[in-house]
């Protein structure tokens, strides 16, 4: 049982053809691709949720007329997609960079580059902090 489990193992590393498998190096072709890529996710998906939940809010307790409420929750909605595109952009890069550095991939280059990209973006206070 063990050999098999062994051999899939290797199976698996022979067949990935990328460091995805393995614990060494980065696992990105380009990070800086990975970033782009990354954030524009982000900005998307972050878009995406929030304008519902914004349209809802400003309906509720906007002040203003429809098209006010409809531009604040607009705003509202591209902010936060605009920094979670920016976390993840910064995050992805920082975490590369450590990786390629150090030329191995270690859980804590993920909790760096956590505090160093929401530092980054979520230092000021506004309405989506």
């Amino acid at each position: 049982m063990s050999n098999n489990k062994t051999a899939v193992g290797n199976l698996l590393l022979q067949t990935s053809g990328s460091s995805l498998v393995s614990d060494s190096g980065c696992r990105h072709q380009n990070c800086f691709i990975a970033a782009i890529r990354g954030a524009r996710q982000g900005l998307y998906y972050g878009g995406r949720i929030r304008i519902a939940h914004s349209i809802v809010m400003q309906i509720l307790f906007g002040q203003g007329n429809a098209t006010e409420k409809l531009r604040k929750a607009v705003w509202l909605s591209w902010e936060h997609g605009r920094n979670l595109g920016l976390f993840v952009f910064i995050y992805k890069l920082v975490q590369c960079a450590l990786t390629n550095i150090s030329g191995r991939r270690r859980n804590a280059w993920a909790f760096v580059a956590g505090i160093v990209g929401a530092t980054c973006v979520w230092r000021e206070r506004n309405a989506i902090n």
